[in-house]
Order: C-alpha cells, then sequence, then structure tokens
C-alpha cells in the first residue's frame, strides 16, 4: 500500500481496506477516462426504469460487483459522522426526501466521483461535492 501513491491518496477518503478491496474488484481509477465511468463501474450510476404509460423512479443499476458497494456503503456511513457538512447535506436532504437509504446512496455517488479526483492528485475537500451556499455554510 505505501509503495503505491494512488491507494495511498485513495485511502485518504475510504480508508485502506476499502481502497484495496476498490483496485482489486475495478482495477485502478486512472484507468477509467472520466469520473461517471468509475461511478458506473461501482453500480452507482443511475437509470429510470419505465414505458410508454409507466413512469419509472430513478435506482442505481448494481451492476459493479456487489462488494464495491459494500465496503464503499461503509465509507458513506463513517463520512456521515466525520465530516460536519456531509452530515449536514444529510440530515437536509432527509427531511426534504423522507428517505435515509437514498440519501446515503447520494453519499457515495458523491464520494466515488470525488475518488477518481483524489487517485489523479486533487486533494479532498467536501466542500466541492455540496452547493454550501444553499447550507448556509458559505465563507
Amino acid at each position: 500500500m505505501q509503495n503505491d501513491a494512488v491507494l495511498t491518496r485513495m485511502a485518504t477518503i475510504s480508508g485502506k481496506t476499502t481502497s484495496l478491496v476498490l483496485e482489486a474488484a475495478l482495477g485502478s481509477p486512472l484507468d477509467y477516462p472520466n469520473p461517471r465511468s468509475y461511478l458506473k463501474a461501482m453500480g452507482l450510476n443511475l437509470k429510470e426504469h419505465s414505458s410508454g404509460k409507466h413512469q419509472g423512479k430513478l435506482r442505481i443499476t448494481k451492476r459493479g460487483p456487489g462488494i464495491v458497494r459494500k465496503y464503499h456503503y461503509f465509507t458513506a456511513l463513517r463520512w456521515l459522522y466525520q465530516d460536519p457538512i456531509i452530515a449536514l447535506w444529510y440530515r437536509n436532504k432527509v427531511r426534504r426526501d423522507g428517505q435515509k437509504l437514498k440519501a446515503i446512496v447520494a453519499v457515495m455517488r458523491k464520494l466515488a466521483l470525488s475518488l477518481w479526483h483524489v487517485a489523479r492528485g486533487d486533494s479532498f475537500d467536501s466542500r466541492k461535492l455540496f452547493n454550501v451556499n444553499s447550507l448556509g455554510l458559505a465563507r
């Protein structure tokens, strides 16, 4: 782990174990051309199931390895307790929508997109994930 710079950067967000699971199941985030393709490989991209008359709801596709979503879920839960910005956004979303699991999946999606950027050398800042002006946290 210490010899791989990408895994070390990813571990700052997801922890060592989750970073290794992501690397083993999906390969390096550097192999993906954009953050959305990395999100899709995780099975966290949204898809609407609808027909001519039926308007379906947006759901994640779950096409990627389940172990990735399992470990990434626990990463999202950890960030809900560690970061006050993520926690505030989560509470507002639950209050607005009334569904805790969907709010956690939304945090998972945002963290997955940030993993792609962090793997390329960007620093992680939870203020970049959310509109801090709407949260009342503008500097």
